[in-house]
């Protein structure tokens, strides 16, 4: 699996997993170049986990110039991001969702924040939905079995912009971090296939003395969920991916809570 085309060293190198998401890939890329006007140095990639799309996506790479990477099937997100990341030559790595629209320009302000706290690991950014609306997924405190409880059974969290902070864990759909830090703690974790592999990233960055960081003043528009053919197969890789977290990151006794109650509550 090899880049189309090498490129000259950027600043920033952006990747994207496609699957099934050509289409909102397609966007995503439009609206980038659209905003993205400050004359930071970038390179795009695509790692395409759809041999089905391959050919919609040589005849977008003539529009946009990015590098493509093909995989002959669908092993994953953190799989799909590592080898992505294995191939850029940017200083600063942004793992972007293709289902996300720039609204604004972005990275001037990402690059300002590492700048300014040089105990940034990551940092993530607002994403909101169609009207606005801020995605509570986005980001969160660190992840424990009282939270998860709360968050997820008992009611809906509700969150408003915020200015730049601190926070436990962003959302590998708009996550930057500089490349060396990536490659020092061996990138996602490839165990998972989809879902919690940013939380797991990020709880490996905090216990290297780093912080995570979330930047409310800058966005992108998410329209969330979009490579799933079914609601059912979301929860299953949700689901799995959750008790692997558990498993590395909390105590024992937290993870069987979890699986009780969600097997009370969900029959699962």
């Amino acid at each position: 699996m090899l880049p189309i085309f090498p490129v000259l060293k950027p600043k920033v190198s952006l990747i994207f997993i496609n699957y099934q998401s050509i289409w909102h890939l397609q966007r995503s890329l439009e609206s980038l170049c659209a905003y993205e006007s400050s004359g930071i140095e970038r390179e795009i990639i695509v790692v395409n986990n759809d041999p089905s799309e391959e050919k919609a996506l040589f005849i977008l790479q003539k529009r946009y110039l990015f590098i493509l990477v093909r995989s002959d099937k669908n092993e994953g997100f953190a799989k799909a991001a590592n080898l992505g990341a294995s191939l850029a030559t940017g200083e600063f790595l942004g793992f972007i969702n293709p289902d996300t629209l720039w609204i604004e320009e972005v990275l001037p302000q990402v690059l300002s924040d590492f700048a300014i706290l040089p105990s940034c690991g990551a940092l993530g950014i607002q994403l909101v939905d169609e009207k606005g609306n801020v995605d509570v997924f986005d980001s969160g405190k660190e992840v424990n079995a009282l939270r998860t409880l709360t968050n997820h059974f008992l009611f809906t969290r509700s969150r408003t912009n915020l200015p730049l902070r601190r926070t436990g864990w962003v959302s590998g759909g708009a996550l930057f971090l500089k490349k060396a830090l990536f490659l020092s703690l061996g990138g996602f974790n490839e165990e998972y296939f989809l879902y919690f592999e940013d939380v797991d990233l990020c709880q490996r960055i905090r216990k290297n003395g780093l912080s995570i960081y979330k930047d409310g003043r800058i966005k992108l528009l998410h329209y969330g969920g979009k490579s799933h053919s079914s609601e059912a197969s979301k929860k299953q890789y949700y689901y799995a991916s959750q008790d692997l977290y558990f498993q590395k990151h909390r105590p024992y006794l937290e993870g069987k809570i979890i699986s009780f109650v969600r097997a009370l509550v969900y029959g699962r």
